[in-house]
């Protein structure tokens, strides 16, 4: 085959299969015969005769290069990086695999391994010895599963044959036993370059014991400094399992006092007091991220526990912040809890998700959103938030202190499809922008439809919908914070995004036809740099991006005007728009455009043009 050398690939000491699945999969096509006369071996037999070089990965490659059927056969049988073990018969058949003559460079392809214990034959206690570490030296990532070391104790050559596996950084063990915190934490310090360690529904059968085994790791060799807790267990099911993890936090923290990297499931936790008193233990804290909800049975805390917690806060120095999927509030009493210079002084990312499903609207959580954007002013440089827009716009960030912000990425949720509402989510959030640092732009409106409104569209239109409010929005765009936006190109990215998208079978495509040609014409000025790129999802016109200046998008000008009624309109019933070009409307209301499109406001579409119709 052209551009392919099977000699360095089957061949020296240091052969890999890394990169083949990407090489090959565009220069092979699904088998066919071009003639039905020449006899065909039959599939079942090729599969089956490549079941038993499963073990063989070198003798597969050079299967692959043979013919189409040879290659789609063969190409189903390799691992990738990613390897698994679930009984002793796949250890065993992994173990003669690496070890035949001429596999052992196949050992370089694998980065992540997970390993998940059989009670009927356990494996678990002897993996590392008939696996060796330097058969993967490229594994960077362990999982271990339903292990159980109340039953039998690791001998210490298991703990010592883990020793060699110097690559791995991050460990996960979910649903998994141990007799104590010394044993936990004994596996952790027998990987030496561990970073992240991650559990998951893990219990302790003696919790609170001593712990003996700080010999096993020097203090120089404990680069740990990311701890996750968490658990599988919906939070109506969680209450018996809150005791044991109760009792695994309690152990954790005295473990592990000096990490500084924190991801806690709230679902894990018994109270507030009791999430308060676990963040107190950890001094050195730099970055929390906080998940899903307290369990059904935890009440909020009053306002005499929040001015109490509030005054024996945690206080270490956050650099980064995260909320995701936590009700709106408890997300407004932890925001609460941690508004303090001292916490907020030196933010630089933060992300947010109110997005819980059957969350209730929180009016406290839009002023403590804005009071931690405060203060973290110019310390802050990235800023993710999600949430929904039906409530109002009091969660809409307020980034005027942040004027060295960098990144922002924003999505809306359950936004009605209304213009008005549309352009004052993004006239409030785009006019609060004070950083002229700021290199990219996310912003994702999800439409979703509504058959009632909480908000009259009358007063929207009319405070928004102004003639002169695409001249002021478009004065927005053009102020000299964004001058350092960064124009797309072949290799890069634009510096604005902005995604429309729907999912909803009510919203029909001609609603997207008005919101795109609306949309196109609001940011005109950022489509003339081209620093924009628009999606419509659908997008009416089969488009998979906007990226050029509106004339070459619609084929003519696109722009919005009030139409005038046609006694006070001195040219007889033309227009004039902003640039003051006259164009002719067309005759009869708009009933069939945007009326048909399900919209919450009365437009016209002009030669092309999106226009408000007469009240």
């Amino acid at each position: 085959m052209p551009g392919y050398q099977m000699t360095g690939v089957v061949d020296g000491a240091d052969r890999l299969l890394e990169g083949h699945d990407q090489y090959l999969d565009s220069c092979f096509r699904p088998p066919t015969y071009s003639n039905n006369t020449y006899p065909r071996f039959p599939p079942e037999l090729i599969d089956h005769i490549f079941e038993i070089l499963r073990y063989d990965p070198f003798t597969l490659t050079r299967c692959r290069f043979i013919c189409h059927a040879w290659y789609h056969a063969a190409k189903r049988l390799f691992w990738g990086s990613w390897l698994e073990l679930g009984t002793r018969e796949v250890l065993d058949d992994c173990v003669h695999m690496f070890l035949s003559n001429g596999n052992r460079p196949y050992g370089k392809t694998f980065t992540s391994l997970k390993i998940v214990e059989d009670p009927q034959r356990p494996f678990i206690r002897v993996f590392p010895m008939c696996i060796p570490g330097y058969i993967l030296p490229r594994l960077t990532s362990l999982g271990i599963e339903d292990f159980d070391c109340a039953v039998a104790r690791p001998h210490d050559r298991f703990f010592h044959s883990l020793s060699y596996y110097t690559g791995i950084t991050r460990l996960g063990i979910t649903q998994c036993c141990f007799r104590s915190m010394a044993e936990l934490r004994r596996i952790s310090n027998a990987l030496p370059s561990l970073e992240h360690l991650s559990l998951w529904d893990v219990t302790l059968q003696h919790p609170l014991v001593p712990d003996p085994v700080t010999r096993y790791v020097p203090s120089y060799r404990n680069k740990l400094k990311r701890i996750g807790l968490g658990t599988y267990h919906p939070t109506s099911e969680s209450a018996a399992h809150l005791y044991e993890h109760g009792r695994l936090l309690l152990d954790v923290c005295a473990t592990y006092p000096y990490v500084t990297e924190l991801e806690l499931d709230l679902r894990c936790y018994s109270s507030f007091s009791h999430l308060h008193r676990v963040l107190s233990h950890f001094s050195h804290l730099s970055n929390l991220s906080l998940r899903n909800a307290f369990g059904p049975h935890v009440e909020p805390a009053s306002m005499a526990d929040m001015t109490l917690y509030t005054a024996h806060a945690p206080n270490p120095s956050l650099s980064t912040f995260g909320l995701v999927y936590v009700p709106q509030l408890w997300a407004s009493q932890l925001l609460k809890l941690w508004s303090t210079p001292q916490v907020c002084s030196q933010l630089e990312v933060i992300w947010l998700d109110f997005t819980a499903i059957e969350d209730a609207p929180c009016a406290d959580l839009g002023p403590h959103v804005t009071e931690v954007l405060r203060l973290a002013g110019t310390a802050l440089k990235t800023l993710e938030l999600e949430c929904y827009l039906a409530n109002g716009y009091d969660v809409v960030p307020r980034l005027t202190a942040n004027t060295a912000l960098t990144m922002l990425t924003v999505h809306f949720r359950a936004v009605e499809p209304s213009l008005p509402r549309i352009q004052r989510a993004l006239c409030i959030l785009l006019s609060d922008i004070r950083s002229s640092h700021l290199g990219r732009l996310r912003i994702t409106i999800n439409l979703s439809h509504s058959e009632t409104s909480e908000y009259g569209d009358e007063v929207l239109v009319s405070e928004t919908d102004s003639p002169s409010f695409t001249f002021d929005f478009q004065s927005v765009l053009s102020r000299g914070v964004f001058h350092r936006l960064p124009a797309h190109s072949e290799q890069d990215e634009a510096g604005v995004v902005i995604q429309v998208q729907t999912d909803s079978e009510e919203i029909q495509i001609a609603t997207m036809s008005a919101i795109k040609s609306y949309m196109i014409n609001l940011f005109a000025p950022w489509l003339d740099r081209e620093v924009l790129r628009l999606h419509f999802i659908p997008d009416p016109d089969g488009e998979l991006s906007v990226t050029r200046d509106p004339s070459s998008v619609l084929g003519t000008h696109t722009s919005i005007t009030k139409i005038q009624d046609a006694g006070d309109d001195e040219s007889g019933g033309n227009v004039c728009d902003a640039s003051g070009d006259t164009d002719v409307i067309s005759p009869g209301p708009i009933d069939g455009a945007l009326g048909v499109a399900g919209l919450t406001s009365d437009y016209q579409v002009v030669n092309n043009r999106t226009r408000r119709a007469p009240l």
